[in-house]
């Protein structure tokens, strides 16, 4: 009867418990269009966490080397025995920095890196494309030439930008409340 109520089996009860339920047996990047999406995944393949992050977020990506991880928080306590240095892959946004990979090798950090650099780039060559294009169809709109006339005399051609500046000439001359 006293084995139950033994304060030591009573904590090693809890951690066994939390071993199993919450231990990350392995973990993922998958690289889509936009965004990258990392999980960590339980023994049974069952997803503990999910984090998508923007490719537009991303501000810096580099590998970390430390030494001074909790034991508490470290589910593989005998490979942090063994390999006393933890290396994550640390992905910086403008709003947080998030860690992924349990003993992850630097050249397993460059093959990542080298991927998730290009897409990166792709991703902002897209968007300055689609901002080059959309500067470019204003200007063209702004040089558009249209007839301009009074009452179906007097028309003359002139671009949207001259239109814009003689209507808004015309508003300010009767403004209500012109000195």
């Amino acid at each position: 009867m006293g084995i139950f109520f033994n304060p030591l089996t009573i904590l090693f009860i809890i951690g066994y418990i939390y071993l199993t339920l919450f231990t990350v047996s392995n973990e993922k990047i998958i690289v889509r269009e936009d965004y990258l999406l990392i999980q960590a995944l339980r023994n049974n393949k069952k997803v503990l966490y999910s984090k998508k992050i923007f490719l537009n977020e991303i501000e810096k990506i580099y590998f970390k080397d430390t030494f001074g991880i909790s034991l508490i928080l470290d589910p593989g306590i005998i490979n942090y025995l063994i390999n006393s240095r933890q290396k994550f892959i640390k992905i910086e946004t403008d709003k947080k920095v998030y860690s992924y990979g349990l003993f992850i090798e630097y050249n397993d950090f460059l093959k990542i890196d080298l991927i998730l650099q290009a897409k990166i780039k792709e991703y902002k060559d897209k968007d300055k494309e689609i901002m080059a294009n959309e500067v470019k169809r204003k200007k063209e709109y702004e040089n558009k030439k249209v007839l301009v006339g009074y009452n179906g005399s007097d028309e003359k051609e002139v671009t949207m930008t001259k239109l814009k500046e003689d209507i808004n000439e015309i508003r300010d001359n009767r403004s209500t409340f012109k000195k």
